[in-house]
């Protein structure tokens, strides 16, 4: 009797550890697909931004200046108002803070963008490493910095660079985005007049928009 009694409660026990285990391994494959879910959902906010009507392609050539206070970089997009659209490139230095403790590095950029209150994801998909001297192409996607596609029309792009502390260039050019596909070339305008004795940072800058069609 006391054999029989022994042998129930050891399947009692048994088959409670068995279905504790099955209820523990459904709460991980619940916690799983949570997961996976929350994922999805992260991964679609960061897609919210709008379509452009197509692409600009800005092309340059960059030369890297052996002194220090240089080789600081920003391109940006502004309307045929000159209005401030959003910045497509900055230089991780002066991106996040460093126009503070360096008021001559890129001092168009800051002004025209305002800068001083980018917000952090703004901050944070502009800032880069310095550029590797050769041929640099940055993609606009036509979209202002809020993420929404821009109207057709005619649109400026910048890149402005430091040389030698106050010496800069600003090359300036404008592009036509719309239906059919537009190129440009852009000019240089040197600040001081004589900042290109001091050495050739940025050349040969240029823009293609290709429409989404």
């Amino acid at each position: 009797m006391r054999k029989d009694k022994s042998r129930i409660m050891v399947l009692v026990v048994a088959l409670f550890v068995l279905l504790s285990g099955c209820g523990a391994k459904n709460n991980i494959n619940s916690q799983k697909n949570t997961s996976q879910t929350n994922e999805a959902s992260t991964n679609s906010k960061k897609g919210t931004s709008e379509q452009g009507p197509g692409s600009v392609k800005i092309q340059y050539n960059l030369s890297k200046i052996p002194k220090l206070a240089s080789n600081q970089l920003a391109v940006w997009i502004e309307d045929e108002k000159g209005n401030y659209v959003r910045s497509i490139y900055a230089t991780k230095f002066v991106a996040t803070g460093g126009y503070s403790e360096r008021q001559q590095a890129l001092p168009e950029w800051i002004k025209k963008s305002n800068w001083k209150n980018a917000s952090k994801s703004e901050v944070d998909s502009v800032s880069g490493a310095t550029q590797k001297p050769g041929v640099i192409d940055l993609t606009w996607d036509c979209t202002d910095k809020n993420g929404k596609a821009i109207k057709p029309g005619k649109y400026f792009y910048f890149v402005e660079g430091n040389i030698y502390w106050e010496n800069r260039v600003i090359w300036k050019g404008q592009i036509e985005v719309g239906n059919n596909r537009s190129e440009s070339t852009a000019r240089a305008e040197y600040v001081p007049k004589n900042a290109k004795s001091q050495g050739d940072l940025i050349e040969n800058v240029s823009a293609v928009f290709t429409p989404k069609n």
